[in-house]
């Protein structure tokens, strides 16, 4: 997932929701520095859905094999911030030596290079050619084409990345995640041919292609997109890998989620996070009922301050179902369902 960087970068609907056609803004959906996103990650032959408006994409099985946690911040923060001076954004996974450049404005997102530590050798990718990441604004059927060129060097080895990149904004709809549903999304498709070569001493070493096809579902309110799907192949190779938004963004996103209440993730397995806002400092009464309204697990919970809050609650001795996640606080209940498997 890492070689992506940038590029990589609700439960069970029963009903079809008709809905306006959403547009990813600079406003909306360009990440700022200081934002934080929490992602699971996931692998396996998952099929992206059709094209066309008004559709509904439902990821809600997909199961996550990881985690991870993406940082905006500022490229002086970064120890390679010097290489790209007109970056106004760094990105960084985990905490991990590894950080992609970028420089965003009102019209236009633009992937400047990456650095990182790779068998103990800095590689620095500097693109003399920016790789455009998104346009503002973009609405369905919008398209554009891009191509982008870097390079690097250690010693006597250097080596040139270039490629070319078609985007277009081929659906709208809702899409049902493993973390939640949202309601109004515009799903980007992206096609990069990227070709890496490689010279050593002024001599031709190796050149290799590699073809990526990627799927993003923006939501208009939200920097990420909350759910991806990343196509590999090279020499005959193909792989699929993906993430999703696992935790809400904002308070204004957590207040727009069904009943203000959203468990990730879902299906559960070993444990579930539950997030909440709450609306006053009552004592809650968490507790899980399977369908018929039993209680299956329960909890007490003291509340000093209002505003979003998330608890995890282990699963360890609950069999697989259908069950309710349920937040009482003397004067509401909230609820959410939750799979168990």
């Amino acid at each position: 997932m890492k070689k992506n960087y940038l590029f990589m970068i609700t439960f069970l609907l029963f009903s079809t929701v008709v809905i306006s056609q959403p547009v990813i803004t600079y406003s909306g959906n360009c990440p700022q520095v200081g934002d934080r996103y929490d992602l699971a990650l996931f692998s396996g032959n998952i099929n992206p859905g059709s094209a066309g408006g008004n559709q509904t994409w439902d990821f809600s099985d997909v199961t996550s094999d990881g985690t991870s946690i993406l940082y905006a911040i500022s490229p002086a923060q970064t120890p390679y911030g010097d290489y790209y001076p007109d970056a106004n954004i760094a990105f960084n996974y985990n905490n991990e030596e590894a950080y992609s450049f970028a420089l965003t404005s009102p019209s236009e997102f633009l992937n400047l290079g990456t650095a990182s530590i790779q068998n103990s050798m800095e590689v620095i990718i500097y693109y003399s050619d920016p790789a455009k990441l998104m346009e503002f604004p973009f609405a369905f059927n919008d398209t554009y084409d891009d191509s982008f060129y870097g390079s690097f060097s250690s010693g006597t080895l250097e080596v040139h990345q270039s490629g070319t990149i078609t985007s277009v904004a081929d659906g709208w709809g809702n899409i049902t995640t493993p973390f939640g549903n949202y309601n109004s999304v515009l799903r980007v498709k992206t096609q990069r041919t990227q070709i890496d070569s490689a010279w050593m001493g002024g001599n031709f070493v190796y050149s290799s292609t590699t073809n990526y096809i990627d799927f993003e579902w923006y939501d208009p309110d939200i920097a990420m997109p909350v759910f991806s799907i990343a196509i590999t192949e090279s020499a005959g190779v193909t792989d699929t890998s993906g993430t999703y938004l696992t935790t809400p963004q904002s308070i204004t996103e957590l207040n727009n989620r069904s009943n203000n209440i959203m468990a990730f993730p879902n299906p559960a397995t070993d444990f579930v996070t539950v997030v909440f806002n709450a609306d006053n400092t009552n004592p809650l009464t968490i507790t899980i009922t399977d369908v018929s309204g039993r209680t299956i697990w329960h909890m007490e919970k003291e509340i000093s301050l209002t505003g979003r809050q998330s608890i995890i609650v282990p699963l360890n001795n609950i069999r697989t179902g259908l069950y309710f996640v349920n937040i009482n606080d003397g004067k509401t209940v909230k609820s959410q369902k939750l799979i168990i498997r």
